[in-house]
């Protein structure tokens, strides 16, 4: 993958437009934003005009407002959740391939966390604890490294052993000298792949359990806009409440979607 292939890459391109004017739009929230989303600036279920472009909701509230914050959350939980997830799965990928003491427990602990279904234990503790954002964050990120540790222990495995690894070896570095020398480089392609399924995955799920009404109904975020848009259908609003969340979320998971697959359409191109 080189420079100029990502640069006369147009889907790459595409996916980099789509999925980044969705977070640049999320992070100026407070910039952007005409109307505080929680404060009642208008009557109920107000028509698009030119004071609310969107309209408002049943309680009052700007919706352009509310689908810039919405942004804002679904953006900063996916980023802190792919960050997460890939920091543990990196960590125990590595481990577990160039440790064989702890391959077999590593390797036992991921099969127990594939085994649990996300959808359960994300219902179960939402009994039981409000389910906000930093619990949201932590537990789609122990939900999420499971998979990318066990492909990063497979190309720790098939790399660990080449000459190169052997000679440095050889000449007395260190295992941390190894490690990040010679093969997280070689572990890039699986850590940016993996670092952008973790995304977008984040932001559908988070938008999925909040319109299931599971997550924090006061944080301002697309799913909960959706929880509280369907109960007003029968209102006619789907065109100015539902349709722009429903495309934020289709832009941002399309270009994330793109941007991958242009990354290793690339690799794999490269390696032919």
């Amino acid at each position: 993958m080189t420079r100029r292939q990502i640069q006369t890459s147009r889907i790459f391109w595409w996916g980099v437009a789509l999925s980044g004017t969705i977070i640049v739009l999320g992070l100026l929230a407070p910039v952007l934003a005409p109307f505080n989303p929680w404060k009642v600036t208008g009557q109920p279920f107000e028509p698009p005009s030119l004071i609310h472009i969107l309209g408002t909701n049943d309680a009052g509230q700007d919706i352009l407002s509310e689908l810039f914050y919405g942004g804002r959350t679904s953006v900063l939980i996916s980023l802190s959740v792919a960050v997460l997830s890939m920091a543990l799965a990196l960590i125990v990928g590595v481990v577990a391939g160039m440790f064989s003491l702890a391959d077999k427990f590593l390797m036992r602990l991921i099969d127990a966390f594939l085994a649990v279904p996300a959808l359960l234990l994300f219902l179960l503790v939402s009994v039981h604890v409000p389910l906000n954002s930093p619990r949201l964050i932590f537990l789609l990120s122990l939900m999420f490294w499971p998979y990318p540790a066990r492909m990063i222990r497979s190309q720790v495995l098939s790399t660990r052993n080449r000459k190169y690894i052997e000679a440095a070896r050889g000449f007395g570095a260190s295992m941390g000298y190894m490690t990040f020398r010679h093969l997280v480089p070689e572990l890039y392609p699986v850590l940016f792949t993996g670092f952008l399924t973790r995304l977008r995955s984040a932001v559908f799920i988070e938008a999925g359990l909040a319109f299931l009404g599971v997550s924090d109904p006061t944080v301002k975020s697309w799913g909960t806009m959706l929880h509280f848009a369907r109960q007003y259908l029968y209102l006619g609003r789907w065109a100015n409440w539902i349709l722009p969340v429903a495309g934020s979320i289709f832009c941002v998971v399309l270009g994330y979607t793109l941007i991958g697959q242009s990354i290793q359409g690339m690799l794999i191109r490269g390696e032919a």
